[in-house]
């Protein structure tokens, strides 16, 4: 589901009334169910285009407490040609797309297109690649509401889950990728 950058914003500060009841078992039950979600090397079968890497650039813009609930926004800048490896999201979350292109290929559906001021829903616990196709960089902002301190992801490609943390970890710290 495709959505303007503002609809996305509006969402990612409503949610956590909606999440606010979920229990700290509940949520341990997700991490937990994380934890032991089995890699695999294909979306619908097939390898998504583009090199599996971390983004370019990424920077956390955003963490806040709100009604027992943490959001999360970062900036990612991710180069043509390249592909967040398969991954998934506990809690899922919501990408939007600031400048570039981006395709964000999950399993069980159509790859969806975006664009400039075009968000995309990442639901929970679905495998899922988002690719740059170029030609240039693509300028992202991906946004999550968890629990506090729960991990906004997990990579479950085979080969590639050495990668680590695509995210950046502190308020407003920038990690370059070289």
């Amino acid at each position: 589901m495709r959505a303007r950058i503002g609809r996305v914003l509006v969402m990612a500060f409503t949610v956590p009334f909606f999440l606010s009841s979920c229990s700290t078992n509940s949520a341990q039950r997700v991490i937990d169910e994380v934890n032991a979600y089995p890699l695999v090397s294909t979306l619908n079968g097939t390898v998504p285009p583009g090199e599996p890497t971390l983004v370019h650039t990424s920077q956390e813009i955003l963490n806040v407490m709100r009604d027992g609930q943490q959001v999360r926004v970062y900036r990612d800048v991710r180069e043509a040609g390249t592909r967040a490896p398969i991954h998934i999201h506990p809690f899922g979350g919501w990408t939007c797309v600031v400048s570039g292109q981006a395709v964000l290929y999950l399993d069980g559906a159509e790859p969806q297109e975006t664009g400039p001021g075009e968000c995309v829903d990442m639901p929970a616990m679905t495998p899922m690649s988002n690719v740059n196709p170029g030609p240039g960089p693509a300028v992202l902002l991906d946004s999550f509401v968890t629990p506090p301190d729960a991990p906004v992801w997990r990579i479950v490609e085979v080969g590639v889950e050495s990668l680590g943390n695509e995210f950046a970890t502190g308020h407003n710290v920038k990690v370059n990728h070289q």
